[in-house]
């Protein structure tokens, strides 16, 4: 399934160009992008539902039985996928307050007790909290998904239990919940209410890619592919005749998305299987998570107060997080990935993504 890490690779250069919108103005260049670059943060929410995808896919079966077999295993290699890059960006970041220090005699909001939140991945957890917009923002996803990898095996253990018509529904159920949740708050976005609302929009989005994997594999690619064509066009109709908050819509539209992707080949498949944007999806965690601390200097250096940045700028600065990222990719991502799972599990261990 290589053309769902372009997907992948695509969805986090959305975000890339979502964190410079506030360096560029509406009216300039490429203004008919502007509305899908200050949308790029909803990226993340298929992230969520990518995530619980793929790992039912690769992990089901070891749990369906007994999750308390291999769970530690398991959690060792999560942590060996995501917390060396996560490490590594939380040192470098040490210099943005140290830079702000120099150059105007504070720190500003880099405190050290957000720092060790941050650095532990427990900022999301600390509900109500505005830990998670601190140092490396983006991370707060990452918060997320460890959570919801600590309950990865108890869930594929309890959802293959459940009858195949609750499977079914379940995505709806959850989907309701969470924008009854939004709408609760009275927030009028998704993206509002991260420290209070950001936990629970990764665990369902996360469950529902889970839930997604078995309605694919026990009723096959026809009916997915039946459902997913019916409602997506449905949903985006509806969401626009009655104006509907994101929160609505976004998830479901994307859950929709990636049960019609695994359930047709096309030419646009042939597209997402080139390997430029394959390689984009292998090294999209770094760009992920590399690209804000490399936007705290590049922009700082590069512009004045409240100046926009110009398209060569924009590129420049869009190739170094892709040049960084295929480095830390490989000298940190993949190197400490292995040297941990060698260490804390055997050598002959087979590392999955």
């Amino acid at each position: 399934m290589n053309y769902l890490t372009s997907l992948r690779g695509i969805a986090a250069l959305l975000v890339v160009l979502f964190h410079t919108k506030h360096h560029i103005a509406e009216s300039e260049w490429l203004s008919f992008l502007y509305p899908v670059v200050s949308n790029g943060y909803l990226a993340v929410d298929f992230f969520f539902l990518l995530s619980g995808f793929i790992l039912a896919f690769k992990y089901h079966k070891e749990f369906s039985e007994h999750p308390q077999q291999g769970y530690t295993a398991f959690i060792i290699k999560r942590l060996a996928r995501i917390y060396p890059l996560h490490f590594f960006v939380m040192l470098g970041y040490l210099g943005v307050p140290a830079a702000i220090y120099v150059l105007k005699g504070h720190a500003g909001t880099f405190t050290f007790d957000s720092y060790i939140v941050k650095l532990f991945l427990i900022d999301l957890w600390l509900i109500n909290h505005q830990y998670w917009q601190t140092w490396n923002v983006p991370s707060w996803t990452i918060s997320g998904e460890l959570f919801a990898y600590m309950l990865f095996p108890i869930a594929i253990f309890l959802i293959q239990k459940l009858p195949v018509y609750v499977r079914l529904i379940s995505p709806l159920i959850i989907f309701s919940i969470l924008a009854a949740s939004y709408g609760y708050f009275d927030y009028d976005s998704i993206g509002e209410g991260i420290g209070r609302l950001g936990l629970i929009r990764c665990l369902s989005q996360f469950s529902v890619g889970i839930f997604i994997y078995f309605i694919w594999q026990e009723f096959g690619t026809k009916f997915s592919l039946t459902v997913a064509s019916v409602f997506f066009p449905l949903i985006l109709v509806g969401s626009w005749f009655y104006s509907l908050p994101n929160y609505c819509y976004v998830p479901a539209a994307f859950a929709l998305l990636l049960l019609m992707s695994i359930s047709t080949n096309s030419y646009l498949h042939s597209i997402l299987n080139t390997r430029p944007l394959v390689y984009l999806g292998d090294i999209s965690y770094s760009v992920y998570l590399t690209h804000a601390l490399i936007g705290e200097f590049f922009f700082r250096i590069m512009l004045e107060n409240d100046e926009h940045a110009n398209e060569l700028l924009l590129i420049s600065y869009t190739g170094i997080v892709i040049l960084t990222s295929a480095i830390t990719h490989k000298l940190v991502e993949n190197y400490f990935r292995r040297k941990i799972i060698e260490k804390f599990i055997s050598k002959e261990s087979i590392i999955r993504k």
